[in-house]
Formats: C-alpha cells, sequence, structure tokens
C-alpha cells in the first residue's frame, strides 16, 4: 500500500526515475517529487511501481554514497587549492539559499553544513520570491544568493523561449532582476538560479552568474550546493572557468552553465589558538 515516502517509479516513461510520494490522493491520483532530482510529477496508482523495502535500502545507500563521494572530492579540491591548510584559516561567505521545496532545502542545508559554508535557507513558494527577495537580501546580506524549487516544461514542449512555456522560470527571473537592482556588481553578489528545465537564457539575461538549465534537463539537488563550494573555496581575484564548475555538478553542461566568475577564497594567516572561519580541516 503506497504512503507518503514510498519510492516508486513510474511504467508509461520506462521506470526512467526514481520518486518519493508526496500524497496519494483519494481519486487515485499521486503526486510524486524525485528522490535527487528537482522534479514534481503526478501518476495513476496502476501506473507506478512501488520498491521493496530492500530495494529502497539498497538505492538510498548508493544515492548517499555517490553524494559523498562529490562531497569528499569538493574538499580535496580546495584543500589542493591553499584553502583548508592547518597553517591557514578562510573567511566565511555568506550563502542565501531561497527554495521553493523544503525538503529539498533540508537536503542542501546538510551538505553546506558537512562542506563547512556559511549557508542560511529560506523556504520560499516560487511565486512569492520576487516578492520576498529583496527582504531576505536585507535582512542576511550574502555574497551568494541561490534561488531555485520546482520548474518544468509542458510534455510537448512548446515554444521554449516563451516564458509562458515554462511552471516558474518567470518568477525566478523577476527575483534575480530584483536582486540586480539591490547588487548589480556580479563579483560582489554571485546569483545562482533555475531548477529542472528552467529557461536559462531568461535567467542568464535577467542577470545570474550561473543558471539551468541549458539543455532543458532535470538538475540533481546538489548542483547549486556544488558551485557554491567552488565559488567560496576559490581563491580570492581568481577566476573560476566555468566549464570547470559546471563540469563538477552532476547534471554537466546541459543542466548548468554561466559565466565567469571572481573566486570569494579570503586566506587567513596565522590561524591562531583557536579555530577561525569554516572550513572543514
Amino acid at each position: 500500500m503506497l504512503q507518503r515516502g514510498s519510492l516508486v517509479r513510474r511504467r508509461s516513461y520506462g521506470e526512467d526515475m526514481l520518486f518519493w510520494v508526496e500524497y496519494v490522493g483519494a481519486d487515485g491520483v499521486v503526486l510524486l517529487n524525485g528522490v535527487n532530482y528537482r522534479v514534481t510529477a503526478d501518476a495513476y496508482l496502476w501506473d507506478l511501481v512501488e520498491l521493496s523495502e530492500n530495494e529502497t535500502r539498497g538505492i538510498r545507500r548508493r544515492e548517499a554514497a555517490l553524494i559523498q563521494e562529490k562531497v569528499e572530492e569538493l574538499k580535496r579540491r580546495h584543500i589542493r587549492a591553499g584553502m583548508g591548510s592547518k597553517e591557514s584559516f578562510p573567511k566565511s561567505v555568506r550563502i542565501l539559499h531561497m527554495d521553493g521545496d523544503g525538503e529539498y532545502l533540508k537536503i542542501c542545508m546538510k551538505y553546506y553544513q558537512e562542506l563547512g559554508l556559511e549557508a542560511y535557507g529560506e523556504a520560499v513558494e516560487e511565486r512569492r520570491q520576487p516578492v520576498e527577495v529583496l527582504r531576505l537580501l536585507k535582512q542576511y546580506h550574502p555574497e551568494i544568493l541561490v534561488v531555485t524549487g520546482h520548474d518544468s516544461l509542458p510534455k510537448d514542449q512548446g515554444d521554449i523561449l516563451k516564458e509562458d512555456s515554462y511552471k516558474s522560470s518567470r518568477f525566478f527571473g523577476e527575483t534575480v532582476r530584483r536582486a540586480r537592482t539591490y547588487e548589480p556588481d556580479m563579483d560582489r553578489l554571485v546569483i545562482i538560479a533555475g531548477a529542472c528545465q528552467s529557461y536559462y537564457e531568461l535567467l542568464m539575461e535577467a542577470g545570474a552568474n550561473f543558471a539551468s538549465s541549458p539543455g532543458r534537463v532535470l538538475i540533481h539537488a546538489m548542483d547549486p550546493v556544488i558551485l557554491c563550494a567552488e565559488i567560496v573555496y576559490t581563491p580570492l581575484r581568481e577566476r573560476i572557468r566555468v566549464e570547470e564548475a559546471v563540469g563538477m555538478t552532476f547534471s554537466g553542461a546541459a543542466g548548468m552553465g554561466g559565466y565567469d566568475t571572481l573566486g570569494k577564497g579570503r586566506r587567513g594567516y596565522p590561524a591562531g589558538r583557536r579555530k577561525i572561519g569554516s572550513y572543514p580541516v
């Protein structure tokens, strides 16, 4: 019997993606969220294949291991860059993460913490993000802003160069535009915007440093976290090569794109007698 949290696949899509059950309606329609990819869907009960407890545990272990491997790679990458030596210490860089999905936000906050990043999360519905962004920028004074949640294109796609073809891209775009009135300098406030299948060109033109999705593909929940780590631990005034940054994400260049951007890794020396900064040495 399906219940909230059950893991399922859809027969009609060749069982190509893993979802967890958000809600089972009395009419037999089930609301679904992607396990690791920022996608929502609905399906009829008859279309769903439920995974056994053993399958569920195995998949969760494998997915957690893949993410942990990426986290460890990021740590090694930036220790090699000189940002994590015992003799020095990093200056914290404040991140504000606005997310239309509270569950994905919790996942991201967990890994920000593990990477030693100073991140503040706010669960804000996509349509409310343009209204709330200036208030939150003034409250947190971040150096990096993440604007994400859920987005999609209709199955027939329609015109992919029209805002109205997308579920949430117009809200993300307006949020970025308003954030740029607060801080126009793209190196003082770095903006990462978009979700699955978002209108990439619109978000970049609005003023994002990095955005999804050039290939109109699904993006991994961890992709914004990975980009934040690249920005924070690239040494100050060293330019982040966008090809390398997006190449570190799970979705790659089909999922994320952007501009070359200056790093924010400010290193202090000597370390002193108590821990300064937040990098997990």
